[in-house]
Protein backbone atom coordinates (compact mmCIF):
# COMPACT_ATOMS: atom_id res chain seq x y z
CA UNK A 1 0.00 0.00 0.00
CA UNK A 2 0.73 3.28 -0.19
CA UNK A 3 2.49 5.73 2.21
CA UNK A 4 -0.74 5.77 4.60
CA UNK A 5 -0.72 2.09 4.53
CA UNK A 6 0.69 -0.54 7.13
CA UNK A 7 4.08 -0.33 8.35
CA UNK A 8 6.72 -3.04 8.22
CA UNK A 9 7.34 -3.04 11.78
CA UNK A 10 3.32 -3.78 12.49
CA UNK A 11 1.15 -1.81 14.95
CA UNK A 12 2.41 -0.09 17.72
CA UNK A 13 1.05 -1.62 19.77
CA UNK A 14 2.78 -5.21 18.47
CA UNK A 15 6.44 -3.51 18.51
CA UNK A 16 5.91 -2.36 22.60
CA UNK A 17 4.72 -6.32 22.82
CA UNK A 18 7.53 -7.64 21.12
CA UNK A 19 10.22 -5.80 23.02
CA UNK A 20 9.09 -7.15 26.80
CA UNK A 21 9.82 -5.32 29.90
CA UNK A 22 12.93 -3.24 30.24
CA UNK A 23 15.01 -4.91 32.67
CA UNK A 24 16.42 -3.52 35.84
CA UNK A 25 20.22 -2.69 36.35
CA UNK A 26 22.71 -5.02 37.53
CA UNK A 27 23.80 -2.80 40.61
CA UNK A 28 20.70 -1.64 41.76
CA UNK A 29 19.66 -3.29 45.27
CA UNK A 30 17.51 -6.58 45.82
CA UNK A 31 14.81 -4.16 47.06
CA UNK A 32 15.39 -1.63 44.54
CA UNK A 33 15.00 -4.50 41.92
CA UNK A 34 12.03 -6.13 43.31
CA UNK A 35 10.08 -2.18 43.01
CA UNK A 36 11.33 -1.84 39.71
CA UNK A 37 9.98 -5.13 38.47
CA UNK A 38 6.66 -3.97 40.21
CA UNK A 39 6.69 -0.82 38.80
CA UNK A 40 7.36 -1.78 35.30
CA UNK A 41 5.40 -4.96 35.17
CA UNK A 42 2.03 -2.94 36.23
CA UNK A 43 2.02 -1.82 32.74
CA UNK A 44 2.38 -3.06 28.97
CA UNK A 45 5.37 -4.60 28.13
CA UNK A 46 7.47 -2.22 25.77
CA UNK A 47 5.63 0.89 27.89
CA UNK A 48 8.63 2.17 29.36
CA UNK A 49 11.84 2.34 26.95
CA UNK A 50 15.82 2.54 27.47
CA UNK A 51 14.69 6.48 27.86
CA UNK A 52 12.63 5.90 30.96
CA UNK A 53 15.91 3.89 32.63
CA UNK A 54 16.94 6.40 34.77
CA UNK A 55 13.76 7.83 36.19
CA UNK A 56 12.82 4.14 36.81
CA UNK A 57 15.74 3.76 38.79
CA UNK A 58 15.82 7.10 40.78
CA UNK A 59 11.98 5.76 41.04
CA UNK A 60 13.13 2.38 42.39
CA UNK A 61 16.08 3.63 44.91
CA UNK A 62 13.79 6.59 46.06
CA UNK A 63 11.00 4.08 47.15
CA UNK A 64 13.42 1.89 49.07
CA UNK A 65 14.47 5.02 51.20
CA UNK A 66 10.86 5.78 51.32
CA UNK A 67 9.81 2.16 52.97
CA UNK A 68 12.93 2.57 55.55
CA UNK A 69 11.87 6.27 56.48
CA UNK A 70 8.29 5.49 57.02
CA UNK A 71 9.31 1.84 59.35
CA UNK A 72 11.58 4.03 61.10
CA UNK A 73 8.60 6.32 62.20
CA UNK A 74 6.10 3.72 62.70
CA UNK A 75 8.56 2.16 64.98
CA UNK A 76 9.53 5.58 66.59
CA UNK A 77 6.53 7.53 66.15
CA UNK A 78 6.19 10.67 65.08
CA UNK A 79 7.31 12.92 67.99
CA UNK A 80 10.33 11.73 70.08
CA UNK A 81 12.14 12.78 72.87
CA UNK A 82 15.97 14.48 72.36
CA UNK A 83 18.76 14.80 75.01
CA UNK A 84 17.49 17.38 76.89
CA UNK A 85 14.14 15.63 77.63
CA UNK A 86 12.46 17.89 74.84
CA UNK A 87 9.37 16.68 72.54
CA UNK A 88 10.35 17.21 69.11
CA UNK A 89 9.12 16.56 65.54
CA UNK A 90 10.94 12.97 64.15
CA UNK A 91 13.03 14.34 61.86
CA UNK A 92 12.34 10.80 59.63
CA UNK A 93 8.58 11.77 59.75
CA UNK A 94 9.76 15.06 57.29
CA UNK A 95 12.46 12.95 55.53
CA UNK A 96 9.74 10.77 54.96
CA UNK A 97 6.87 13.61 53.37
CA UNK A 98 9.95 14.84 51.58
CA UNK A 99 10.45 11.53 49.79
CA UNK A 100 6.68 11.08 49.00
CA UNK A 101 6.69 13.99 47.41
CA UNK A 102 9.10 12.99 45.04
CA UNK A 103 7.43 10.51 44.27
CA UNK A 104 4.67 11.42 43.52
CA UNK A 105 6.68 13.25 40.40
CA UNK A 106 8.30 10.84 39.38
CA UNK A 107 4.90 8.93 39.21
CA UNK A 108 3.49 11.34 37.43
CA UNK A 109 6.29 11.40 34.77
CA UNK A 110 6.84 7.83 34.70
CA UNK A 111 2.69 7.52 34.30
CA UNK A 112 3.16 4.60 36.83
CA UNK A 113 -0.45 5.27 38.57
CA UNK A 114 -3.57 7.03 37.55
CA UNK A 115 -4.18 8.58 40.65
CA UNK A 116 -0.63 9.84 40.63
CA UNK A 117 -1.28 12.17 37.30
CA UNK A 118 -5.48 13.01 38.69
CA UNK A 119 -3.68 14.59 42.08
CA UNK A 120 -0.37 16.16 40.37
CA UNK A 121 -3.62 17.73 37.94
CA UNK A 122 -5.68 18.57 41.02
CA UNK A 123 -2.41 20.52 42.70
CA UNK A 124 -1.81 22.61 39.46
CA UNK A 125 -5.27 23.30 39.58
CA UNK A 126 -5.22 24.46 42.75
CA UNK A 127 -2.38 25.98 42.65
CA UNK A 128 -3.74 28.56 39.65
CA UNK A 129 -6.87 29.31 41.31
CA UNK A 130 -6.76 33.31 42.26
CA UNK A 131 -4.30 33.91 39.99
CA UNK A 132 -4.73 36.37 36.71
CA UNK A 133 -6.02 34.53 33.65
CA UNK A 134 -3.56 34.65 31.03
CA UNK A 135 -4.18 37.39 28.29
CA UNK A 136 -5.23 35.93 24.89
CA UNK A 137 -2.32 36.79 22.33
CA UNK A 138 -5.32 39.40 20.34
CA UNK A 139 -5.61 41.20 23.29
CA UNK A 140 -5.15 45.01 23.01
CA UNK A 141 -5.72 44.31 19.32
CA UNK A 142 -7.48 47.13 17.16
CA UNK A 143 -11.35 46.38 17.08
CA UNK A 144 -10.60 43.17 19.29
CA UNK A 145 -14.59 42.72 21.12
CA UNK A 146 -15.46 45.80 23.26
CA UNK A 147 -12.39 47.87 22.39
CA UNK A 148 -13.82 49.28 19.38
CA UNK A 149 -12.72 52.51 17.72
CA UNK A 150 -14.52 55.45 18.04
CA UNK A 151 -17.28 56.46 15.13
CA UNK A 152 -15.09 59.41 13.72
CA UNK A 153 -11.79 57.25 13.82
CA UNK A 154 -13.57 55.09 11.58
CA UNK A 155 -13.03 57.66 8.36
Amino acid sequence: MGVRGPKAGGTRVARMAAAGYLKPDADLSAAAKKIWDRTVKAMAPGFYCEMDRGLLRIYSRLFVDFERAQNVVEHEGLVKQDQLGDWKENPWHRTALKLAESLSRLAVKLKACKSAVETHNATAQAARIGKPKARSARAGLMFNGADEAPADQLN
